[in-house]
Order: C-alpha cells, then structure tokens, then sequence
C-alpha cells in the first residue's frame, strides 16, 4: 500500500514538472518535441524501526524508494508517448547521517526536484539550507500539521496529508455512519499521541 501512495505521488510530482517544462518550452509553431529527460531526487533517511513483538513479519525496508522506483516506471511509460523521460537518483541515508550533505551534492549535480522521505525536524533543515532555494522538496513522510502553519516553507511541496486531515477524514465517516460514542486509545509514541490530539480536537 505504501509503495503504491509514494508511486502515485512521485508520478503526480512527474507530471507537474513536465507540464511546467513543456509551457516554458511551448512556441507558436507546431515543431516535433525534442526528447526532454526530467530528473529526479529521492533522499530518504532510514532508521530501524522498533516493532512490538507481536509483529509476526517485518515490514518492508524499502516502502519509500520503492513506490519512487515505481513513479518513475509508470511516468516512463507515458514518456514515450510525450518525448519524454524520467530518471532517478536515489540517496537514502542510514540513522543519523548526513543528509545536508547528500541534499547539497544533489543540488551540485542540478537536481531541483526532491522527493523528500525525511521526519519533520530534518526536512526543515533541509529546506532552510542556503542551497535549498532554488530546489522544491516534495514531502511524502512528515505528516506534522505545523509543517502546513508555523513551520511553513515557500520551498515544501506537501504530497502527504497532515495528522489533522487524516483525523478530519476519520470524523466525518464516523459521523456517516452515527457512531457517536468513540473510545479513543491512543499509542506510546509522540506520533500516536499527536493524531490523538488530532481527533480529539
């Protein structure tokens, strides 16, 4: 399910970016289109995930990369019907690695266009470095709502819905359907407590 959301995203990503190149390029004669290659960045940062004991399989380690790897294949597709092509460099950074410095040699090797799998604290940071002016980064990970309020970005193309959307989509089918009485457990982590906070409010 995961691989297919990020694949949907990084296709949608594709095709505003292609749009935008094909209207800056665009001429008053009808001349065939040269064959243009739009150029994509995944930086993702990795951690091991602590699972309860009850998980009897683990999830997939590659969730994120692979619904990019499969944005790029679905977008190919219909590239060779627009004269157009779409590569991807993947840069997934393990734990607590440098991801500004993977995010400035991108930025070195003219990539504009960053799919950003990184938590909130680290995407800010991202998205305040001096090289990230002239980069758009596409959040597909950090679902924090003051991303959309206080922390807002001019340079943050938020791809994934925020805790407050997902609680809004939650309350109104509970409404659809009249379940009035709601007994709300929230989760150990801080992630859990803040969609709880959410639905609450």
């Amino acid at each position: 399910m995961m691989r297919c959301r990020l694949a949907a995203l990084v296709a949608l990503a594709a095709t505003i970016l292609a749009a935008d190149v094909h209207a800056q390029d665009a001429t008053p004669a009808a001349t065939p289109a040269t064959p243009v290659t739009i150029r994509i960045a995944y930086l993702g940062q990795h951690f091991v995930p602590k699972l309860p004991s009850s998980f009897m399989e683990a999830p997939p380690q590659d969730d994120g990369i692979a619904g990019a790897r499969l944005g790029i294949v679905d977008n190919n597709t219909t590239g060779r019907f627009t004269g157009q092509s779409f590569a991807l460099d993947e840069q997934v950074i393990e734990g607590e690695g440098d991801v500004a410095a993977a995010f400035r040699k991108l930025v070195q090797d003219d990539y504009r266009l960053v799919v950003a799998d990184l938590p909130a604290a680290t995407l800010l940071a991202i998205a305040d470095l001096p090289e990230a002016k002239a980069a758009l980064l596409l959040n597909v990970a950090a679902r924090e709502d003051a991303l959309r309020g206080e922390s807002c970005r001019a340079n943050i193309l938020h791809l994934i819905p925020s805790r407050a959307m997902l609680a809004d989509a939650l309350v109104q089918y509970l409404v659809l359907k009249r379940w009035r009485n709601v007994l709300l457990v929230p989760g150990p982590s801080e992630a859990d407590k803040e969609y709880a906070g959410a639905v609450e409010r």
